[in-house]
């Protein structure tokens, strides 16, 4: 239990005479009840801001100026403090003493005693109100404690923010337009709204034997670091399954492979899936070859302004044991734009309707023909003022242009 301040449990004593103040001292220190007598109204509201434990009045102390200070005095309480307000007022009737009543009825935890009263009343009164303070005091250190751990938690979830977002930036693979003389390539990664948390979304271009061109876009499941992590661990082996001449349906098999092993072999309970597109175009003889887990296929924007989307039918990498993920082929021709996209644009959302492949086929339709300057950041900004700039996910683009 905390212990309490030497001001937190003193009773505020405020009477119209030295006389009476001092035999109400005398009373409450008989009874072990730490007191403080106040010469004026004026130094009753200083000490109540400093800390008491119950405030015992004599009414002829109280003007009605008096007691409206009070009442703002105790409003301006924090939301746990509830002082109690002891006043002895004197005997009477009649009109004058209903007035009196009802002006202190203001001060919304006032016990009001009335004279003749025994001392035993009046410590019976300060000790209820002190032992309702004391719980009080229970519930502003409950407080005080649960706000001390959220800015903990709250600093430790900023902190690992920072990692995971710096850990993710750091597997966003941005090619010059030089690295890839036969190709136009243009990347974008947008991060979800401010308070959501870092996916797992990536995307990898790089180079394969044979003036071969793998792209890869993927989206692991979770949020945060581990997420962030499990990333790495999945972009990594699919560059090397890709460089030792597995095609992208074969790749995408060790990569289920490997995530169900590690399912049934780590410690964590959690090592999960993903969603994944891998992309392999052959500069040589403009071919590509493509497999797909869980999410859209490429989307081809053909120079003749034509528009084809690919479907994916198997799921996500780590879910099925044995899964074989087909490969699936197609031609490409000078100015085709190959798109690949994470969820983060056809999920987009304005109220229950989502952006979907719909809304992507729809911007990319409404672009002038042969136009290819510009084609990711105009479906992106489509795709966020459909949303209202709300992006609960991240995205995660790639497109591709033949020369």
């Amino acid at each position: 239990m905390k212990r309490r301040q030497s001001n937190e449990l003193r009773v505020l004593v405020l009477a119209p005479s030295g006389r009476d103040a001092l035999l109400a001292k005398q009373l409450l220190e008989a009874n072990d009840i730490e007191s403080y007598e106040c010469s004026s109204i004026e130094e009753l509201y200083k000490e109540i801001e400093l800390g008491s434990g119950a405030v015992l009045i004599a009414s002829e102390a109280l003007s009605s100026g008096a007691i409206t200070e009070m009442s703002r005095v105790l409003d301006r309480q924090p939301t746990w403090s509830d002082l109690s307000i002891v006043i002895v007022t004197g005997a009477g009737t009649g009109a004058k003493r209903a007035d009196q009543l009802r002006e202190l009825r203001v001060l919304t935890n006032a016990v009001i005693l009335e004279r003749p009263v025994r001392a035993a009343t009046i410590i019976n009164s300060i000790n209820i109100a002190l032992r309702a303070r004391s719980r009080q005091y229970v519930l502003r250190d409950h407080l005080i404690d649960r706000t001390r751990l959220e800015m903990q938690l709250a600093n430790a979830y900023h902190k690992q923010f920072r990692i995971a977002e710096n850990l993710q930036r750091s597997m966003l693979n941005h090619p010059t337009k030089e690295a890839f003389p036969g190709v136009q390539i243009d990347t974008m990664y947008i991060a979800a709204k401010e308070e959501a948390e870092v996916g797992g979304d990536f995307f990898d271009v790089f180079a394969l034997a044979d003036s071969r061109l793998a792209v890869v876009v993927g989206d692991v499941s979770g949020k945060g670091l581990d997420a962030a992590a499990r990333s790495l661990e999945v972009k990594y082996p699919i560059r090397a399954f890709l460089r030792s001449d597995a095609s992208p349906g074969a790749t995408l098999k060790k990569i289920n492979d490997y995530l169900l092993n590690a399912q049934s072999l780590d410690t964590a309970s959690d090592v999960g899936f993903v969603c994944v597109c891998i992309c392999v175009i052959d500069q040589s003889v403009r071919t590509i070859t493509w497999s797909c887990a869980g999410f859209e296929g490429p989307v081809f924007v053909k120079n003749d302004a034509s528009i084809e989307v690919s479907e994916c039918q198997s799921p996500p990498a780590g879910v099925i044991q044995g899964h074989n993920f087909a490969d699936s082929f197609s031609t490409l021709a000078a100015d085709d734009i190959v798109l690949l996209f994470t969820d983060g644009i056809t999920e987009s959302r304005n109220n229950k309707t989502f952006f979907g492949i719909e809304g992507v086929l729809k911007c990319l339709s409404s672009m002038p023909t042969g136009q290819s300057d510009g084609i990711v950041r105009t479906l992106v900004d489509t795709a966020a003022q459909f949303s209202g700039n709300e992006n609960a996910d991240d995205i995660c683009i790639v497109s591709v242009k033949m020369n």
